[in-house]
């Protein structure tokens, strides 16, 4: 019979241990329960993961694509989107732990955007709408 997984138990050898894709330690069989439901919740945090960056890209790239964001948004927009696919992944069980995770990282995330965002309309780069890259393509002094 053919398996996909390999089970060992933790009195076997090392040998064993090694090959095998999980040890379990004890002696009754609740541990291969145990081993079944990670596995199944492992599952579960990988298709989500896939659906929310899949759910991301299928937003962002018709955004980017039409101009409507500018490279700075674009690469907030696109940490974020890591920081909650990898969030997703490493999701206590626990709400007090995953909120000790999450407030300090939504802080900084917050202060990094307000940041980029000031540092964006400061800088001046929306007094000129023309935009510096055309102006080097107009400028017959810099050929291309």
């Amino acid at each position: 019979a053919l398996a996909h997984a390999s089970l060992a138990p933790g009195g076997a050898m090392d040998v064993s241990q090694s090959a095998s894709d999980a040890v379990y330690t004890g002696t009754g069989l609740g541990a291969i329960l145990a081993i079944i439901d990670t596995a199944r919740g492992a599952r579960i945090r990988m298709l989500q993961n896939f659906s929310l960056a899949a759910l991301y890209n299928m937003v962002a790239v018709p955004i980017a694509v039409a101009g409507f964001a500018t490279p700075l948004v674009a690469a907030i927009a696109m940490s974020a989107s890591s920081v909650i696919v990898t969030l997703n992944a490493i999701r206590p069980t626990n709400l007090m732990t995953g909120l000790i995770y999450l407030i300090p990282l939504a802080l900084l995330l917050g202060a990094t955007g307000l940041g980029a965002f000031l540092w964006a309309v400061n800088s001046g780069q929306f007094d000129d709408p023309e935009g510096a890259s055309q102006r080097i393509l107009i400028d017959e002094d810099h050929p291309l």
